[in-house]
């Protein structure tokens, strides 16, 4: 017999409690489990994903079962680099995270001589 899947998604979606139709959740590291990852960095930048994943299981960190995969721990890390360099060249630029336009100071004290306001 054949059949249109959103039919079948759309029956199956009134007998099943949400959540049983679909991928699965993703799993989200706890702030101690990336605590531990950039630790085991900083220890020794050279070591592998794979590595991190059996020594945080090895130290009782996580299970096999609660351990970030291998492809997740290279993500925290990825991110963790970029946050790392877009803070230090937010400081050696002199301002914050969010800074300003650069005309922004002039267009509030001159408005009729900014650049943003034209005449």
């Amino acid at each position: 017999m054949l059949t249109q899947q959103g039919a079948v998604t759309k029956l199956l979606g009134t007998l099943r409690p949400p959540g049983l139709i679909g991928g699965s959740k993703p799993k989200v590291a706890t702030p101690a489990v990336v605590s531990k990852i950039e630790q085991y960095k900083r220890e020794n930048p050279t070591i592998f994903a794979w590595e991190i994943r059996e020594r945080l299981i090895s130290e009782g960190v996580c299970t096999n079962a609660t351990a970030p995969s291998v492809s997740s721990i290279n993500r925290i890390l990825r991110n963790r680099a970029a946050e790392r360099a877009a803070a230090e060249f937010a400081r050696a630029a002199g301002y914050g995270l969010y800074h300003p336009h650069p005309y922004a100071a002039a267009a509030a004290a001159f408005p009729w001589h900014s650049p943003l306001w034209p005449n």
